[in-house]
């Protein structure tokens, strides 16, 4: 599971990093934040991300290998034959609706001023993010956030299949929400009620607001979209 996590960060996270740092004149225009300075190549932008995509892999591991008697002997996952396609499908979307319910608390609970400086402060560096950028957190920010990924999975006691497919969902759309830029040809503008990465990315240009991972409607439901968001939506998409 790891290993799939691992994968599909760095299949989504270089590509769209790599366009971040050439920034070709061709897709300026689908920019989000078309100001912001340009992300220049340079060793420590690099190493920001992949020290930290190490240390906080490296310590996912080791908690996987001590709990991993506990995970066969309680058949959290179950390995077993193969899923339904249907069994697949309905697994996973009940994985995103939960998980971004959750992760709207949590994240909401990050920006809290007692605990900002300790967890959530680093994720912050940057107000114009790249896709990369979406693993740039503590470590503890990190372990938290892959605890609510997978316990729907848990709960539904979900073959590790359909665990493969959620996790490679959730950081392929980790990376879109940091890239900065709102393509729109992306397979994921093919989601209902999802409304691409500028909701993210305001997210992090404006730091209050837009705190749910995926989906917009927790915000506006309890009034903390970010500000200028909609007005960038209706201008750009009529929405």
């Amino acid at each position: 599971t790891l290993l799939v996590a691992l994968t599909s960060l760095f299949l989504f996270g270089i590509p769209y990093t790599y366009i971040a740092m050439k920034d070709p004149p061709s897709l300026r225009k689908y920019k989000i934040q078309p100001n912001a300075p340009h992300l220049e190549w340079n060793r420590d932008l690099v190493s920001d991300a992949l020290k930290d995509i190490a240390r906080n892999y490296a310590a996912s591991f080791v908690i996987v290998f001590f709990i991993w008697p506990y995970i066969k002997a309680t058949g959290a996952f179950h390995f077993v034959g193969y899923p339904t396609m249907f069994e697949v499908v309905w697994q996973v979307v009940v994985c995103i609706f939960v998980e971004d319910f959750n992760f709207y608390w949590f994240h909401r609970f990050l920006h809290w001023r007692p605990v900002y400086g300790y967890i959530h402060k680093k994720h912050h560096k940057y107000k114009a993010p790249y896709a990369l950028a979406g693993a740039y957190m503590a470590m503890t920010e990190h372990l938290l956030i892959m605890t609510g990924v997978l316990l729907p999975c848990v709960l539904l006691r979900s073959h590790v299949f359909t665990v493969w497919i959620w996790v490679f969902f959730r950081n392929w759309e980790t990376a879109e929400e940091h890239c900065g830029y709102d393509f729109p040809w992306n397979p994921t503008r093919y989601i209902p009620i999802y409304e691409g990465p500028a909701y993210h990315e305001y997210h992090h240009a404006k730091f209050n607001g837009n705190y749910a991972a995926i989906f917009p409607y927790t915000d506006r439901l309890f009034g903390t979209t970010a500000p200028g968001y909609e007005e960038y939506m209706k201008e750009r998409f009529g929405k």
